[in-house]
């Protein structure tokens, strides 16, 4: 066979496969009925990292009739204020990260059972004290009974 000859055959190939394919029947019919609707799969939801304070949720639910999967992430607050925190301490501003944290009622109750309270509005100390006991009685009442009596603070004169 020389050359053209086989040129010939394989446009002429081409044309009729195109033919074929395009006057062909192309419409499938598939029936479904009493077929099971299929299983939901449940989504993977990651979050991991050395610094991330989010966890992964996900699941999934079949009926005879649909199947529906969804999931999110969600936040660790706690995790977020200690990340906070470190992130200040490291900044230098350590009292602001004290004051930070203090915003959980359980280290402000351990700051105050130290003896160190927790900074109020740039005040330390005894005036932090007494400011957080003008604020707060009740968790002062709580952690030290009701015959407490916050410590009395002078100014020196100017």
């Amino acid at each position: 066979m020389n050359r053209e000859t086989a040129l010939l055959v394989s446009v002429l190939l081409v044309i009729l496969f195109y033919i074929h394919t395009s006057w062909a029947d192309t419409t499938t019919n598939i029936k479904y009925s009493g077929q099971p609707v299929q299983s939901a799969f449940a989504p993977s939801v990651s979050a991991y990292g050395s610094d991330m304070c989010r966890s992964g949720v996900s699941g999934g639910a079949n009926t005879g009739m649909i199947s529906i999967s969804g999931g999110a992430t969600i936040v660790d607050e706690n995790c977020e204020m200690l990340r906070q925190a470190r992130l200040l301490n490291d900044l230098g501003l350590k009292v602001a990260s004290v004051a930070l944290m203090c915003q959980t009622d359980s280290i402000f109750i351990a700051m105050l059972q130290s003896g160190s309270p927790c900074p109020y509005l740039g005040s330390l100390g005894a005036s932090a004290e007494r400011a957080w006991y003008e604020k707060r009685p009740d968790l002062f009442k709580k952690v030290f009974g009701e015959n407490y009596t916050p410590p009395t603070v002078t100014y020196p004169m100017e």
